[in-house]
Order: structure tokens, then C-alpha cells, then sequence
């Protein structure tokens, strides 16, 4: 059976109780380098039967209780794992799939406001996307596990999709490789409206022809969409995405989405499966792999290959630098925390490279979950990890070997974190785009999480509008979208009121909308 040996070490017992720190190059059978094992749970012991491997991993931290969790895919289902105490991980139950007879290696998560929202990958699907209210998590009872979850709604317009990403600035989650369902686009970017995580609704495509395979022109494999914030002056304030899509990278405005824009199609030497990628925290610079280019052209690359691209001009961006890993494995998915990318590269493991300087990346640890062989192969090893945590452990999922908890011991990561700084003060930073149609995204620093009211008023001072957008949680560049609905054209003022537990914050602009 696919995924099961008789060699031991593809199916190790799993490891809880105690820290295993990384000495002599190694930390119990794994090869290691400035990474301790924290813990280790087999397949088997979340929940996996013979057979069944595992895939992707996301995360989530409870706002209420501070408790972190590891999602972690299985072919079948999604295993819950509270990681909060990091060297005796619970294994909680599984959310199964929505198609009972849905099985399928590609199975991705991403959170939204305490919501796990979960996509599949298999010809003939309907597994739809799932939704499941996290907060039921509260409630399990730890003496009487596992339990069973179940999706606490489903959008079935898709049948299945390789990827989902969710831009939790927006509200959006940008489905990847979708087919299928009853709104279709084709297998590009299927995009939703999730500011209402039980009420998803169908929001816009992106099918750019000139990427994909020419039996699946248009497909999108992965996708990464931010509020842009870097140097190119014409795009900032705008939502961008970047799209590996097979034959090339696609960067596009969707701002409006029902009208998105190609931007820039990124094409690189001894290209043969671009997959996925991860902008810096600046927006300068995009991070990205290709799955096949070292099988594909294995007698070219001395290592691993990650491409390294200088976003300056988001109309004409240029390939900056490759930086090749000391092994030669199939590199997968990877991502971006302060200075440090996370690679997953198959056999391999975890690899973690520094980027204070992009043009010359220094890998500074590692930690490879397949202690059997460093191959050119997908079989077996680590699929991707989940850097995100404040605690700073890092969990990473083995396809044979399950879940891994790891903590690096050398890297500087709260010196680097722009996700956690706290300003000092209120700030409204404005409305982009401005002008716009039909709606727009307010920036603030919130020294506080404060409840957040916006009223627009016309020129002649009368309220034409109020919008109450919840809680806002504290930090820079946080985004409110106002949507001015059937507003005519013109001219607005707007207020702004962030209430806290204690303070109130106000602040004042200008808007133009365009219809």
C-alpha cells in the first residue's frame, strides 16, 4: 500500500513527554541542525488507518483562551491537534470529509474569524468547501476523545479545489484549481465573499489563459493575495494576488472582483511546475517553487531550487536570485516569517533559510522528518508547516510520519514580527483605492482591539450611511472594507470610531466614488 514499509523508520512511534534537544546532528532518529523535537504523533495516532498518509497543516490560535491548534490533513478527514502544551500534544478527533467516499491527497485549510474552512482535490468531488465554527472546540471533553466533528456549513459552488487561501484583511478566500459546482471558472481563481463565515457567497473568477498546461489552460495550482503595501506606488492600497499556476506565475489585481486584472506573468529558466510562493513581509520581494524542476532537470541543479523574485515594478518583475539547498529533494510548499523562509522539501524536511539579505539566503536550520533517504521523490516526507505561532514551535506534517512539533533554538523571530507590533497611538491612514467603485478598504493602527463604526456623510453633512464593522483586533495597517453599496458618485466624508473596553478613538477622511 502506498505510503506503508516494511522499513521501521518510515513508521516511527510517536514521541510525547519530553523535548529531545538537536545534539551531534541529530534528536532521537532525525537529522537536525539548530532544531529541537518537541513531539511527534503518528498517523495512527490521529486517527489514520492503514494507508492513509497525510498532507497539508494550518493552525489557529483561540483568541479567548490562548490555546494553539495544528489542523493537519489526512486523505479522509482533518485531524485537530491542541499543540498548547507543545511536547504532550491531545489529538481532539477529525472533521471528516463532506463526500463520504472523498478521498483525496490534496486537502487544504486556512482559519477566517474562528473558522476552519477546508477544499479537496479529486476528480469527481463534491466535497465543496467546508466550514467549521472552531469555537466547538471550547467544549470538548478531554476525557472523553476522540470526538467527532462535523462541517457546520458547506459552499457547494465548487465540486472540489486544489487550494484555498483566505485573506483574512478582506474577507475573501481565493479558491485555487477549483471544478465542479454550479459557479464555475473554469480552474482558475474561484473567489468567495466570507465576511460572513455561515453565509459564503460567490464573489468572482480570475481565468488568465496564457498559464496552465494545455489540457487545463487557465489553472490556477496556488495563490497568496495581500493588501499590497511595497514599493510600486501605482498598486498600493490594492488587493494583489500572485498565482503559481503551472507554466508560470500570475500576479493579478483583484481589487474588483468582478473585473480582475492580470498584472505581470512571471516566467523563469528550466521551468516545468511552478507551485506555489510567499511575498516578504514588505511586499518587495516574492518566494516561490517549482515541484518538478529537479526531477524534471535533475542533472542541472546541484540542490533544491527556490526562485527569488524582485517585485519593485509589479508590471515588470525580475527574477532576482535561485538559492539551492545543500540536498537534492523535491521542494514543496513554503512560507515567510520575518527574516526566515520555511521550506518543506519532501525528503528532506524542514528547511529553514535567513533572508536578511534576499540576494543571498543562508539556510540556518533544519530538521528532515524522513530519516531513511534524501531522494528525488514526492513518496514520502514533509509536506509543509506551519511557522505562525506566537509560542514560536513550529508544526510541520510528514506525508508517512504524521505531525511534528519543533521548536528552532537560534532564530530571532519576535525581533522580526509585523503581525504582533502594537502602535502606540490611533492612526487612520486613509482609504485605498481612493477613488473607487463600489467599495473600499479604511487602514488603521489600533493601539487596542477596539469595536469599529464607520459613518459616511455627503458634502451637505447629511448621513447617508453607517457601517458597524465588529471588533477590529490591535495593530498596524489593520483593514476595515466599506462597501458604499447603491451610493450615487461623488464626493463623502467619513468617520471613523474605534470604541475600546476604556478609550475612544476617532478619525476623519476623504473619499471619491466613481460609478
Amino acid at each position: 500500500v502506498y505510503g506503508e514499509t516494511c522499513n521501521p523508520l518510515r513508521n516511527i512511534p510517536s514521541h510525547t513527554g519530553a523535548r529531545i534537544g538537536c545534539s551531534g546532528g541529530k534528536a532521537a532518529e532525525f537529522e537536525c541542525n539548530n532544531i529541537d523535537l518537541l513531539s511527534h504523533l503518528s498517523r495512527r495516532d490521529m486517527g489514520a488507518s492503514s494507508g492513509i498518509l497525510v498532507s497539508d497543516i494550518w493552525g489557529w490560535t483561540d483568541p479567548e483562551t490562548n490555546q494553539e491548534y495544528a489542523f493537519v490533513a489526512k486523505e479522509n478527514s482533518v485531524a485537530i491537534v491542541d499543540v498548547t502544551d507543545p511536547v504532550n500534544p491531545v489529538y481532539l478527533g477529525s472533521l471528516s470529509s463532506h463526500d463520504s467516499e472523498a478521498v483525496a491527497i490534496w486537502r487544504d485549510m486556512k482559519v477566517y474569524r474562528n473558522h476552519m474552512f477546508v477544499v479537496a482535490d479529486a476528480v469527481g468531488h463534491k466535497n465543496g468547501m467546508q466550514v467549521f465554527d472552531l469555537t466547538q472546540l471550547r467544549g470538548v471533553d478531554y476525557a472523553s476523545l476522540p470526538a467527532t466533528f462535523t462541517e457546520t456549513t458547506n459552499y457547494q459552488e465548487i465540486g472540489s479545489a486544489h487550494n484555498v487561501f483566505v485573506h483574512e484583511e478582506t474577507g475573501y478566500a481565493y479558491l485555487a484549481g477549483s471544478r465542479g459546482g454550479r459557479a464555475r471558472c473554469g480552474v482558475g481563481l474561484h473567489i468567495v465573499d466570507i465576511q460572513d463565515p455561515m453565509n459564503p457567497t460567490f464573489a468572482g473568477c480570475h481565468h488568465e489563459p496564457q498559464v496552465g498546461r494545455s489540457f487545463s489552460p487557465g489553472y490556477a495550482h496556488d495563490v497568496q493575495c495581500v493588501i499590497y503595501r511595497g514599493p510600486d506606488a501605482s498598486y498600493y492600497g490594492r488587493e494583489i494576488c500572485v498565482a503559481p499556476s503551472e507554466t508560470a506565475i500570475n500576479i493579478v489585481d483583484v481589487t474588483d472582483k468582478s473585473n480582475s486584472v492580470s498584472v505581470a506573468i512571471m516566467k523563469y529558466p528550466l521551468s516545468a511546475y511552478s507551485h506555489q510562493g510567499w511575498f516578504t513581509e514588505d511586499h518587495r520581494y516574492f518566494i516561490a517553487n517549482d515541484e518538478l524542476d529537479e526531477a524534471n532537470f535533475r542533472d542541472s541543479f546541484r540542490g533544491s531550487r527556490t526562485l527569488f523574485w524582485d517585485l519593485n515594478d509589479l508590471d515588470d518583475p525580475i527574477l532576482l536570485t535561485e538559492y539551492f539547498s545543500p540536498e537534492k529533494t523535491i521542494d514543496h510548499n513554503l512560507y515567510v516569517r520575518g527574516n526566515y523562509v520555511y521550506l518543506s522539501n519532501y525528503e528532506s524536511g524542514l528547511r529553514i533559510l535567513d533572508i536578511e539579505d534576499v540576494s543571498n539566503p543562508v539556510e540556518v536550520a533544519y530538521f528532515d522528518t524522513d530519516p531513511v533517504s534524501n531522494r528525488v521523490s514526492f513518496e514520502y516526507g514533509a509536506w509543509s508547516s506551519y511557522p505562525y505561532f506566537k509560542s514560536g514551535i513550529v508544526v510541520v506534517s510528514s506525508m508517512e510520519q504524521g505531525l511534528f512539533v519543533l521548536q528552532p533554538t537560534t532564530l530571532s523571530i519576535t525581533a522580526n514580527e509585523q503581525d504582533e507590533q502594537v502602535p502606540e497611538a490611533f492612526v487612520l491612514r486613509g482609504n485605498y483605492p481612493n477613488p473607487f467603485n463600489p467599495s473600499t478598504r479604511l487602514l488603521l493602527d489600533l493601539p487596542e482591539s477596539a469595536k469599529v463604526t464607520i459613518d459616511v456623510v455627503d458634502l451637505l453633512g447629511r448621513k447617508v450611511l453607517t457601517l458597524n464593522a465588529g471588533t477590529v483586533e490591535a495593530g498596524t495597517n489593520k483593514t476595515v472594507m466599506l462597501d458604499t453599496g447603491r451610493l450615487a458618485s461623488g464626493t463623502y466624508l467619513y468617520q471613523v470610531i474605534a470604541q475600546s473596553a476604556s478609550n475612544m478613538y476617532t478619525g476623519t477622511g476623504r473619499m471619491v466614488l466613481v460609478k
